[in-house]
């Protein structure tokens, strides 16, 4: 995503069924599910924008009222990673190096170091079983076909990531390496490629062709996510996870 910023549409803090059966200083935590949206702008729900919304958006002014809105929260860039690095890191975002560079597209390297401390980290250290789903954009470390940079041209997708979610705190993760309109066009779960990507497929309305795994299908992609977070959760209030709450980092795309 390079033309807007993004917006964060809701912090969710919701109960587990299994809350009443932890003791009394676990049920104290709640479990939280973060959504992050993609090409929102600030004035698109009507508890930001009031008359001037066009679009009626009952369930986002519900969660507001009853929660809490963040009005002075925000990164002064076009573009969406300067966002999750803040997010992600709690730091401004202008003291790291985190403008897109250092590969093309879904090639980042990573924005940050394996040693920086997360919100996936610091909710795993505090007993949180974490997850994360969705569009990533905050740089992976791929291996490569001819130890040079990561780029189109040399990533072997058949062997994991070397640095991805799981090394920023995330136990369970289902990411978009970077946005929906970037190659390559292929999910990765837990650090590994999802299927075979190999083809060269692009769409008419981004003109953009590059590796694809050949079930990926661009407008499935949401649908596909929302599966899994809803996957993550009944996994973690399972009885088998019914001891710790859970954190779900659930960035759409646009």
């Amino acid at each position: 995503m390079t033309r807007f910023a993004l917006a964060i549409i809701a912090i969710v803090l919701v109960h587990s069924a299994t809350a009443r059966s932890l003791p009394a200083n676990e049920s104290t935590r709640p479990n939280i599910v973060f959504i992050l949206a993609d090409d929102l702008g600030y004035g698109d729900v009507k508890c930001f924008g009031g008359e001037k919304c066009q679009v009626d958006t009952p369930h986002f002014d519900s969660l507001a009222a009853d929660g809490m809105r963040f009005t002075d929260a925000h990164a002064n860039a076009s573009v969406c990673v300067p966002t999750r690095v803040a997010i992600m890191t709690g730091r401004y975002p202008w003291r790291f190096e985190s403008v897109p560079r250092g590969g093309p597209w879904g090639y980042l390297g990573p924005r940050f170091s394996t040693e920086q401390h997360t919100l996936g980290n610091m909710l795993k250290q505090a007993g949180y079983r974490t997850g994360y789903v969705g569009k990533w954009h905050l740089g992976t470390q791929m291996v490569t076909t001819d130890g040079k940079t990561q780029d189109v041209n040399n990533v072997d997708y058949t062997k994991p990531l070397t640095i991805g979610p799981a090394d920023f705190g995330f136990e369970q993760s289902f990411i978009l390496p970077g946005s929906l309109d970037m190659f390559p066009y292929a999910f990765v779960r837990n650090n590994h490629w999802v299927g075979k990507v190999q083809s060269q497929r692009g769409w008419s309305a981004f003109n953009r062709v590059g590796p694809a795994a050949d079930y990926f299908q661009d407008t499935k992609v949401l649908d596909t996510f929302s599966s899994e977070a809803e996957r993550f959760i009944a996994e973690s209030t399972a009885d088998a996870n019914a001891d710790k709450p859970f954190f779900l980092y659930f960035a759409l795309t646009s």
